[in-house]
């Protein structure tokens, strides 16, 4: 006798996990399935909206346990869905999952004091850019030469839009 062969189960989401925060914009999704016999594919769906109206992926040929994705947009909510499949058809969706991109990097912030090129500043001055609205800290490097070899600061703490150095 032989036994008929089962749609497989529901597939386990394992990354990125659910709500997850701060993923990159070419995220890999993986996942497991438990039994559900030989020549497994997988459907892989993923939208910006929990109903799915909005999909931006519905892959029905993966044969992994993970998918690639992207590059999808910065600071976006996802939500991802797996449906495994065998000989007999397809098994039940996996839970929904969500997770959300990584914000943008800011832009550079514009130089604004001393003026580029500026001559005999006093040793002890003030070095100014312009805000980016988007930037919740500032970088400042001072080097020697201009391929920043010889770094005289380095401060990634900065809130302010200037900073004082000297001797």
């Amino acid at each position: 006798f032989t036994t008929q062969l089962q749609p497989p189960p529901a597939p386990t989401l394992l990354a990125p996990g659910d709500g997850q925060t701060g993923v990159s914009t070419t995220p890999t999704l993986s996942w497991n399935v438990g039994g559900g016999g030989g020549g497994l594919t997988f459907r892989v769906q993923v939208a910006t909206d929990a109903a799915f109206t909005n999909q931006i992926l519905d892959d029905t040929a993966v044969t992994t346990l993970t998918r690639q994705i992207g590059p999808l947009a910065n600071s976006t909510p996802y939500f991802w869905k797996v449906t495994a499949r065998n000989l007999a058809g397809p098994g039940p969706a996996s839970a929904v999952r969500s997770f959300t991109t990584i914000a943008a990097a800011p832009p550079a912030p514009a130089l604004t004091s001393p003026p580029d090129g500026a001559q005999n500043i006093p040793l002890v001055t003030t070095l100014g850019w312009n805000s980016v609205a988007t930037a919740v800290t500032y970088r400042l490097q001072l080097a020697r030469d201009a391929a920043f070899t010889l770094i005289a600061l380095d401060d990634s703490s900065l809130t302010a839009t200037s900073r004082q150095v000297g001797p």
